[in-house]
This record gives C-alpha cells, sequence and structure tokens, in this order.
C-alpha cells in the first residue's frame, strides 16, 4: 500500500520479503510455475469446490421441516461424485489449454521470421496441439502443421478453381 504522509514522503507498506518485479507465481518470461498452474486452476475452479463443499452437511441427506427424507445418503454421495467428475474435467480441459498456449509460445520464439511470414499463427497452435495431445516432438509437429496447412491451401484452391470453371461453363452456356 502507498501512502503520503505530511511531509510530503512517500512510503511503501508492502509484504515481507517482498522483491520488485518478482513474481512468485511466473517466471522470467511470464509462464507460471507449477504452483502458479495450481493457483491458476484453483481460482478457476472455486465455484464447483464450494458446490461440493455445500454438500458436506448433508451427510446423513437432505429432509424437509417434517422429517421426511428427500435426498438420501447415497443421493447425496452421487451428486458429490458427479460435482468432483465435473470439477476434474473442467480441470484438465483448463490444463490442456494452458499447456498448448505455453507450447505455442515455445515454438512462436523458435520460428524463423520466413515460416512466420510463411505459415500463420494458427499453423503454430495446431502444431502446440500434437506436441500435446500426441506427445510429438517438436520438430516433427510443426512439420506435420505445415503439411496439414499445404493440404488444406491446396483443397481451397482446387474448390476455387471447379466453382470457377463451373461459373464460366454456365455463363458460356
Amino acid at each position: 500500500m502507498w501512502q503520503y504522509n505530511n511531509t510530503n514522503e512517500l512510503q511503501h507498506f508492502g509484504v515481507m520479503g517482498m522483491k520488485w518485479g518478482v513474481r512468485r507465481y511466473q517466471d522470467r518470461s511470464g509462464n507460471y510455475t507449477p504452483a502458479g498452474k495450481k493457483r491458476y486452476l484453483k481460482e478457476k475452479t472455486a465455484k464447483n469446490q464450494r458446490d461440493i463443499d455445500s454438500f458436506k452437511k448433508f451427510k446423513n441427506g437432505v429432509k424437509d421441516k417434517n422429517g421426511r427424507l428427500l435426498l438420501s445418503k447415497k443421493d447425496v454421495d452421487d451428486s458429490v461424485s458427479a460435482l468432483k467428475a465435473l470439477k476434474s474435467k473442467k480441470e484438465a480441459k483448463l490444463s490442456r489449454k494452458y499447456d498448448i498456449a505455453k507450447t505455442q509460445q515455445d515454438i512462436n520464439r523458435q520460428t524463423s521470421l520466413k515460416d512466420k511470414l510463411v505459415y500463420n499463427n494458427a499453423t503454430r497452435k495446431k502444431a502446440a496441439k500434437y506436441v500435446v495431445d500426441k506427445n510429438m516432438s517438436f520438430a516433427d509437429a510443426t512439420k506435420k502443421a505445415k503439411g496439414d496447412a499445404w493440404r488444406n491451401t491446396a483443397a481451397m484452391l482446387a474448390v476455387y478453381g471447379a466453382v470457377t470453371v463451373y461459373g464460366l461453363k454456365k455463363f458460356n452456356g
């Protein structure tokens, strides 16, 4: 917290041991450390955890004010297990998304200027997906993504050419 006192001096009251420009959850390049990634996933799934925690008080089931059983213990346990599965699925999805973004940054750093001009960012993102999902090396994934890009371009040009020829034929009768 920054504070001005009466003598026009600026004083800073920070966290003990805090260093200027040093972040606990990121390295120098801005990527999350393992602790930062864990914290990021925890923040993103906090709502799911609150839902799971809300069932803790209903260990023996849910009863109405007249004492009738609305949800049995088994129903509550099933609900909790479904919420835990949903939370783990969301964590896996966020983790994959983060890993792809981080890998794409690494591929962008290694890509030459010529390749950046020839192949767009989507090609490098596809290569990052190959690395994360199929455990391919950077070189193999980049080669496969470039091949996919050329194949897609050729298919698009073929369709464009076919449409043009058909249009000329139709126009000329």
